[in-house]
């Protein structure tokens, strides 16, 4: 999950990097915002892969996670 964050950041930095190069401003500021929103969902994923590091393998611990994760899927999807 984090790896592909990652892989996803460095396709948007490339981007972002050739908008400045090509001198396409409007393009930057749009690249801009998914800098930032990828900041956000890598410390996401390495918040969700530590919780499941230290939770292990125990079953109410992965329950909880689990409900936990959900919640924020469907906040996030009321934002939408």
């Amino acid at each position: 999950m984090l790896q592909h964050e990652q892989y996803i950041t460095a396709r948007i930095h490339e981007l972002y990097a050739l908008s400045l190069e090509e001198k396409d401003y409007a393009s930057k500021t749009l690249l801009q915002w998914f800098v930032d929103e990828q900041v956000e969902e890598e410390e996401s994923a390495r918040e969700i892969m530590e919780n499941l590091r230290l939770v292990g393998e125990g079953g109410a611990a992965l329950f909880l996670l689990d409900r936990e994760l959900s919640q924020r899927l469907e906040v996030s999807a009321e934002g939408e």
